[in-house]
């Protein structure tokens, strides 16, 4: 079934779980502007952090004047645990062996860091060395609380998700309750445009519930990740839904 939308441009980011560096849609920002007849504007890098995905959002928008009239801005968050940097590209050399980690075609920065970010050089391991749960936590929110305002202030639709259930304990690293972390910082979210976040709703989840994943050992970041069915089922028995019954989508 297809559907249909008042917006002609979907803007996603996120990390590997929504990157799509292939010609046909096998993510679930690509499928869903397929669709729901929406030109996609991809910015997701793989291994990369809420910091890259907050920043590419406001950039991208800002830079290409996209009008919140007719843009929809869908962000999945990543892994609590990662960090980028924005570098100049004459000053970088990009890794041989994935050079697809570190630029996005629609970014005018290289991006060093995210899941990434050291051992491998010195300087990563001097900033690992300087920072703690408590201090990845404050950036984080930093990070959500920058794109939720810079939304809300410009009047885009959008909604917020995450790839699994960051948000009480990050399955990724196994050892973050964010939420009980903000509170103990004195801080909070406002969570009414988040979607998809409760146990058994996350891409991630979906995914190996159904056994559409890749194996452990599949090459490259897809390593353990959903398949392109995987996504397509969470697109459209849970996301699609979603978005039908907040009248973002409508049925033709």
């Amino acid at each position: 079934m297809n559907y249909k939308t008042k917006y002609k441009h979907l803007v996603v980011s996120g990390c590997s779980y929504t990157a799509n560096d292939y010609h046909e849609s096998i993510s679930w920002g690509n499928m869903l502007a397929d669709i729901a007849g929406m030109q996609i504007h991809n910015l997701a890098v793989p291994s990369e952090s809420n910091e890259h995905i907050s920043r590419s959002v406001m950039h991208y928008l800002s830079a290409n004047n996209m009008s919140p009239l007719d843009t929809l801005v869908l962000v999945m968050w990543s892994g609590l645990d990662r960090a980028s940097l924005i570098v100049e590209s004459d000053k970088y050399t990009i890794e041989k062996q994935h050079p697809e980690y570190r630029y996005n075609e629609h970014s005018e920065y290289f991006l060093l860091g995210g899941d990434n970010f050291g051992p491998d050089t010195d300087f990563c391991n001097t900033y690992r060395s300087l920072v703690g749960e408590n201090t990845q936590v404050l950036l984080n929110w930093i990070n959500m609380q920058n794109l939720y305002n810079y939304l809300e202030l410009n009047q885009y639709t959008y909604r917020f998700t995450t790839l699994s259930q960051i948000l009480d304990t990050d399955i990724i690293t196994n050892k973050f309750k964010f939420n009980k972390h903000l509170k103990r910082l004195n801080l909070k979210l406002d969570y009414s445009k988040w979607i998809l976040i409760n146990r058994m709703q996350t891409l991630d989840e979906v995914a190996h519930m159904h056994n559409l994943c890749y194996p452990k050992s599949a090459a490259g970041y897809l390593a353990g990740h959903p398949t392109a069915e995987g996504h397509y089922k969470w697109t459209t028995e849970y996301l699609v839904q979603v978005l039908l019954n907040q009248g973002i989508l409508y049925e033709l």
